[in-house]
């Protein structure tokens, strides 16, 4: 689930030294630094959905999600403790010392979960904060908010909007990142595969220094037959990504497809590339 093996580290330096000339508005500082930052945008993504994964596992093991059936704990390790503390309305999961799930995701330390209500009925909110929490080896910090804005009875969905504005991730060689995210997830009620749709944006401080905006152009789509298989990456949509505000790439995830292939184009070059 993180994106820690991308193939895409060499080939989107190759196709970003192919398409920089002495002309550019911003000078080309290197394949390994653009490369970087593609990889440090996936990461980042990755390691808060792997968060609203393991907060939806905790909320519907106590009885609070969608669902009050079925196995819950399917991603998280042996060693994981999940407390509820129904007073307070608040869950705290502990993974200690540090523990390996199925999926080979290794996290440490604690969540805290605090909800209002059930996380189906509107208006219910859920804060996570964290306490020397790490996924493979990268410590998140920050209060992450997630809203229910509603249903919508005509489509039969359900929409919740996600807020993080003071995110920050220390990688395990101490550089950091400072990253905020506002984010729509879209539940189709009715498919008998679970659908979410994702829109919205995020701003990141890099690691290296650099200012890089990520704006979902054609919602990402996650199908629960393809994240159960362990695949975390959108089955379709848009995203385009831009560093400075000058220097623009886009990256096409498909058209439904449960693969990992996607496609990035760059001042007219286009190349495609499957994430490990």
């Amino acid at each position: 689930m993180i994106l820690k093996r991308l193939t895409l580290l060499v080939a989107i330096g190759s196709i970003l030294l192919m398409s920089c000339s002495e002309n550019d508005p911003l000078p080309d500082p290197g394949p390994n630094l653009n490369a970087t930052i593609v990889v440090e945008d996936a990461e980042i993504n990755a390691a808060f959905t792997d968060t609203d994964n393991v907060v939806l596992i905790a909320l519907q093991a106590n009885r609070l999600g969608f669902s009050t059936e079925g196995n819950f704990f399917g991603d998280l390790c042996d060693d994981a403790k999940v407390t509820h503390f129904p007073e307070n309305k608040r869950i705290i999961v502990d993974f200690g010392e540090g523990c390996t799930s199925a999926n080979g995701i290794t996290r440490k330390g604690r969540l805290f979960i605090n909800y209002t209500g059930m996380i189906f009925f509107p208006t219910a909110s859920v804060t996570v904060n964290f306490q020397e929490y790490f996924v493979n080896g990268v410590k998140i910090e920050g209060t992450r908010v997630t809203t229910n804005k509603g249903i919508d009875l005509n489509y039969m969905t359900m929409s919740f909007e996600i807020k993080m504005d003071n995110g920050k991730l220390t990688w395990p060689d101490g550089s950091q990142s400072s990253v905020t995210i506002s984010h729509n997830r879209k539940f189709f009620l009715q498919d008998q595969d679970m659908r979410a749709e994702v829109t919205g944006s995020s701003s990141i401080k890099s690691r290296i220094g650099v200012d890089v905006n990520s704006e979902i152009y054609y919602p990402l789509v996650f199908v629960q037959t393809c994240t159960n298989s362990g695949n975390w990456i959108p089955s379709e949509g848009i995203s385009v990504i831009s560093l400075s505000q000058s220097f623009v790439f886009q990256v096409d995830y498909g058209q439904g497809i449960c693969d990992r292939e996607i496609q990035v184009r760059l001042e007219g070059e286009t190349i495609t590339l499957t994430l490990d």
